[in-house]
């Protein structure tokens, strides 16, 4: 689904530049949940902004689906860290907005799916409601739902839970694991919380400080569906271990 090959950004600055990617490479199977996690500043929001045709590559391909990434793309959700609803819409017409802004599609045809989603939200009754009346891990939950109305293949997270106090993260990753589990899509998720990439992830990559670059790409061998006891086990604890070794390697922590 993702191919990235030889990837290199640099931006200039002042005068100058700023390599923020060096040499990355790396692919995601289709359905997989990928995880991305690093020092900050080693460039993971700038790896989802190439691959959503946001920014152009200095060097090197990205590809999705097999296709050349040459700008912005339909096949694709994105989700930031903060939810960014629009206060004067309701919950049901802040997800069809991604229906209403995209001319391809009949508004009157998504209704029924935007509802379907808000109620594997938990949002059953909050459809009439506006962002200012929910916590934070609801108006998250909007947002998630937004990007999903059209059914992408592809869903970018950049720290989709940064925002949010702890207890709601746990709850949220539970609730995203479990959406995922449902509607099978790819998923490629940054954050930098190790704990948070190992629960949710098939893999997760950890990248070096900048400029960034895949330092190793690790497998997550822990049976799903997934509690958050699982969290206490040994296993767990292991993979948690070995990502903070490489990244402390790096100078963090």
């Amino acid at each position: 689904m993702i191919t990235l090959d030889g990837v290199h950004l640099t931006y200039p600055h002042k005068g100058g530049s700023i390599e923020a990617l060096t040499d990355v490479s790396f692919s995601a199977r289709e359905g997989e949940f990928l995880s991305i996690v690093g020092p900050s500043g080693c460039g993971k929001s700038t790896l989802i902004k190439i691959i959503a045709g946001l920014l152009p590559t200095s060097k090197g391909e990205a590809r999705v689906d097999g296709k050349l990434v040459r700008g912005p793309h339909p096949n694709v959700g994105i989700v930031f860290q903060e939810a960014t609803l629009l206060a004067w819409r309701s919950v049901l017409r802040n997800i069809m907005l991604q229906i209403e802004v995209r001319q391809e599609f009949e508004n009157d045809a998504y209704v029924p799916r935007a509802r379907d989603l808000i109620k594997l939200a938990g949002l059953d009754g909050f459809e009439d409601r506006y962002p200012w009346e929910l916590s934070g891990g609801m108006q998250q939950r909007v947002s998630f739902c937004r990007a999903l109305i059209h059914d992408p293949p592809l869903l970018l997270m950049d720290e989709p839970f940064g925002a949010l106090d702890a207890m709601t993260r746990d709850e949220m990753g539970v609730w995203l694991q479990k959406t995922w589990m449902e509607r099978a899509r790819t998923v490629l998720f940054v954050t930098h919380d190790i704990g948070e990439a190992v629960f949710l992830s098939d893999r997760v990559m950890v990248m070096t400080a900048r400029p960034g670059r895949v330092k190793e790409i690790m497998e997550i061998d822990l049976p799903r569906p997934r509690e958050l006891r699982i969290t206490e086990e040994i296993e767990f604890v292991k993979y948690v271990s070995h990502a903070r070794r490489l990244m402390h390697a790096e100078g963090y922590y």
